[in-house]
């Protein structure tokens, strides 16, 4: 798709209606193929487990991703997941930091998800009480207490979320021995 948008912004036989359209199509084909790398890499990095070679394919993947929709939330979270999986936890940090703040910026609920590897992220860089804080945060996210107000609660269904809990409370465990 890159190559078919800078071939479309250069000035060519085709009227500017049919070139604007083209850029248009060229460039919905180009958010969607970013979603997909990511939905795509998500498989590989949700769960530990996969040989190192696998996380570092679903970096790539990812990235490419991230080049396609630099500010997409979805994107980044699988991002900063992938750079956890594949041990890279400075970049993760930033970039699960990034997406977090970029969804409360614009008034959404943060990804339980992105709560439970900041805390796992946090934890790797010996930063053992924000990452206790973040733990705790994920806990309240997941629990699908309506009585609190939780507005978590379309979460608590979430059937990935009780192994993502144990991954981090066995992680986390780790601190307090």
């Amino acid at each position: 798709y890159d190559r078919v948008i800078e071939h479309l912004k250069m000035k060519d036989e085709s009227g500017d209606t049919v070139r604007r359209l083209a850029l248009q199509i060229a460039n919905s084909r180009q958010c969607s193929d970013a979603i997909k790398l990511g939905k795509e890499s998500l498989k590989i990095v949700r769960a530990p487990g996969k040989d190192e070679e696998s996380f570092q394919s679903a970096l790539r993947q990812v990235e490419k991703a991230r080049d396609q929709l630099p500010n997409n939330p979805f994107v980044l979270n699988v991002l900063g997941t992938a750079q956890y999986r594949a041990r890279k936890f400075e970049d993760a940090l930033a970039i699960l930091s990034f997406a977090h703040r970029t969804l409360a910026d614009a008034n959404h609920w943060p990804d339980p998800s992105n709560t439970a590897f900041l805390a796992m992220t946090l934890h790797q860089l010996g930063r053992f009480q924000e990452a206790q804080e973040s733990l705790a945060r994920f806990r309240d996210q997941t629990k699908g207490d309506q009585s609190n107000g939780n507005r978590f609660v379309r979460f608590s269904r979430n059937r990935e979320f009780p192994a993502l809990l144990a991954e981090a409370e066995e992680l986390l465990k780790t601190a307090k021995e």
